[in-house]
């Protein structure tokens, strides 16, 4: 993978940003891949453009907090922490174990498994797995984190479940975020805004066998698109866009431009409408489609017809 540097990142950040631990193997299929779109999984292994080091800050950013939870779990003062974070430590936790140690309560942290799975190879490193519950962080914006639903994780959560499910023995997985941007003072005012910086989702991933299933049928598909023309294959629906809905601009001055402030903007046609009956039927009305926001952290974004479609 090469990289180019069009934002002019210095030195001393750009080696952060362009260390990449992930193997490019196309035999490979991941948890995380499996959470994209169909189309953009195909799409993303037929890039050959550079990438440019500013696309890659949130991932990287992402990666960092989950190193340093990794590291804070497997320090030699994890017992001390326990305690100053205000919890009661009735037992003692064992990571990442290779033999289990009766009395000590077992952890798995980012530990990496891969098997042969039909055609290719699945792979995964839960975030963490304790007391047979399996938990993965989502270092996010608030925006993303309301926008998101319990099935837009599914996944990543039903390949580690099934990859790990030696150690995997609830059916119900937590997603631990933390909210990059929260905003006390905003909690404060907003009941339906976020109370917490690291509100958590309960997600139910099935047992074991239900998630080979699933996979299965999954990347049967997948190899099934991988031959097609951009053109042939499915568009990514609304839901996997993050698509903003269309919004409906009123102009009194029936040959202003788009580009030009209009006099009201409304959230449905019929608001539009009416506004401008109450004006006798002058001006005009433009629809603002909304923006596939998605596109904007997808590695296929270049090629992409679809995404071309929206920016014409």
């Amino acid at each position: 993978m090469a990289y180019t540097n069009t934002r002019n990142i210095p030195l001393s950040v750009a080696i952060w940003l362009a260390r990449d631990l992930y193997d490019r193997d196309p035999s490979y299929i991941s948890g995380s891949e499996l959470q994209r779109s169909n189309r953009q999984i195909v799409l993303s292994r037929r890039v050959t453009q550079d990438i440019d080091l500013s696309q890659l800050i949130a991932a990287r950013l992402g990666n960092a907090i989950n190193d340093a939870i990794d590291a804070a779990w497997k320090s030699p003062y994890l017992m001390r922490y326990v305690k100053l974070a205000g919890f009661n430590p009735l037992f003692e936790y064992d990571v990442n174990p290779v033999v289990l140690t009766p009395g000590k309560t077992p952890i798995f942290i980012q530990k990496r498994y891969e098997e042969p799975f039909m055609d290719g190879v699945l792979s995964g490193a839960p975030d963490m797995i304790l007391n047979g519950r399996l938990f993965d962080y989502k270092s996010t914006s608030v925006f993303v984190y309301q926008k998101k639903t319990p099935t837009d994780y599914i996944w990543q959560l039903t390949t580690y479940r099934y990859l790990a499910r030696e150690y995997i023995e609830d059916d119900t997985a937590t997603i631990q975020f933390i909210l990059k941007d929260w905003s006390k003072t905003r909690a404060a005012k907003d009941p339906e805004y976020p109370q917490t910086p690291c509100p958590t989702l309960l997600v139910r991933v099935g047992s074991a066998e239900e998630c080979k299933q699933r996979l299965e049928s999954r990347v049967a598909e997948l190899a099934a698109l991988m031959s097609m023309d951009d053109s042939d294959l499915p568009l990514c629906t609304d839901e996997e866009l993050w698509l903003d809905p269309p919004r409906f601009a009123y102009y009194k001055d029936s040959h202003a431009l788009p580009t030009t402030r209009a006099t009201r903007v409304f959230d449905t046609m019929a608001e539009a409408f009416a506004f401008q009956t109450t004006k006798s039927g002058v001006g005009k009305i433009e629809i603002r489609k909304g923006l596939p926001k998605a596109c904007d952290y997808c590695s296929a974004s270049t090629i992409c017809q679809q995404r071309a479609s929206w920016i014409t």
